[in-house]
């Protein structure tokens, strides 16, 4: 169970991390502004995918509850475009949808009469770019004014433009502008798109699972005990029936010396012990009188893989013997995976030529591979003699 859900959730990541690498179509608007006024020529709605118009889009808008496509109830079609006429009332949200449900984030578009109008992006703005924001009277020509974000007035006083540097999150809300004497332009929603940071949360959710799954014991049957390389311990499970006089070797076939561990009556005897395993195992304290002898190994390697054999002794006879397949699998850096899939995702976006954004316009009149390694199991016969 615990298998299923760790795939599934790096299935729920590689799927996250592949939609960010791919561009999303997007309602393009030209001129990219949310605000114009009542009898300018037009403005063009097109759909695209990372700068590219794309087939199989139709751009619409719902207004009042109802939705309609362009051509049908607004605008005109004009090869890949729609065509928005600002003649008449073309207030309300537009957005790209697909035959099969797909649609694009929505832009709003508002048509004035009053006597100003705020030039504001109508696309997302990503975090990081700088904006510029102008107020327009209806000659074309922008005003002194004071700039309004969420009813708040910003800066000191009026001004001939504002400019929001570094954008982020909290940058996002409503803006309008207003003078003394020309009243105020519509209020309008300056969206901000955080695709870094979403990136960065999932590259996190990637590596945290990549460490649960590293510290997740595949399997840990009667016989054989499967860990990942880096885990703090491994446990090797051996419980039979001991004796007054019990004692207890584990060994491993592959080392030389292949002493493990010893528990005697008064305790531990580490005399014999392989070099490999110094200060890195241990057993309960009443091992021999519960007869749990199970041994923790900490810090597991790829070299402490193979066949440990837990044999209790008593009256110089051997009683019982139990042997367990340990196998330590390398699991590939969690962090070398989250980069190669950083580093493939920022190479696969096209770096924009500018990273600030003006709404200065001209006035025109008229018209993630990992690897295991498993090392192969080495069994082979080892008879180790200890004086009790």
């Amino acid at each position: 169970m615990k298998a299923a859900s760790v795939s599934l959730l790096l299935g729920v990541c590689v799927l996250l991390l592949s939609a960010l690498t791919v561009s999303a179509v997007s309602l393009s608007v030209s001129p990219n502004h949310q605000q114009f006024f009542r009898g300018s020529s037009s403005a063009s709605l097109s759909c695209v995918d990372d700068g590219q118009t794309v087939d199989g889009w139709t751009v619409k808008r719902t207004r009042g509850g109802l939705t309609e496509d362009c051509g049908a109830g607004f605008g005109s079609v004009h090869e890949s475009s729609c065509v928005l006429y600002l003649s008449v009332s073309t207030d309300g949200s537009y957005f790209c949808e697909k035959s099969s449900g797909q649609h694009s984030d929505e832009v709003s578009i508002s048509v004035s009469d009053g006597s100003l109008i705020l030039e504001i992006p109508a696309l997302p703005v990503r975090t990081g770019s700088d904006v510029t924001l102008h107020c327009r009277q209806k000659d074309g020509d922008t005003v002194t004014a004071y700039f309004i974000f969420n009813g708040n007035v910003l800066g000191s006083g009026h001004k001939s433009e504002h400019t929001i540097t570094n954008i982020q999150q909290s940058d996002e809300g409503l803006y309008s502008c207003s003078t003394d004497t020309l009243g105020s332009s519509p209020q309008s929603f300056l969206r901000v798109r955080v695709v870094a940071g979403l990136v960065s949360v999932v590259l996190l959710v990637l590596v945290g699972v990549l460490f649960f799954y590293r510290k997740l014991k595949v399997s840990q049957h009667a016989s054989v005990v499967e860990v990942y390389e880096g885990e703090e311990s491994v446990l090797l499970l051996c419980q039979v029936p001991v004796f007054s006089d019990s004692a207890v070797v584990w060994d491993h076939s592959d080392s030389k010396p292949s002493t493990v561990h010893v528990r005697l009556q008064s305790g531990d005897d580490l005399r014999n012990q392989s070099q490999r395993y110094t200060n890195r195992t241990s057993m309960r304290a009443d091992a021999l009188q519960t007869g749990d002898l199970s041994l923790t190994l900490r810090n597991p390697t790829g070299s402490d893989s193979g066949t440990y054999t837990c044999t209790v002794h008593s009256h110089g006879q051997d009683m019982s013997r139990k042997d367990i397949q340990l196998k330590v699998k390398v699991v590939f850096c969690p962090y070398c995976i989250s980069t190669g899939l950083l580093l493939s995702i920022c190479c696969s976006r096209k770096t924009p030529n500018r990273s600030a954004i003006s709404m200065e316009t001209t006035h025109q009149g008229g018209g993630g591979q990992e690897l295991d390694d498993e090392y192969d199991d080495i069994t082979a016969d080892v008879t180790t003699e200890h004086d009790f």
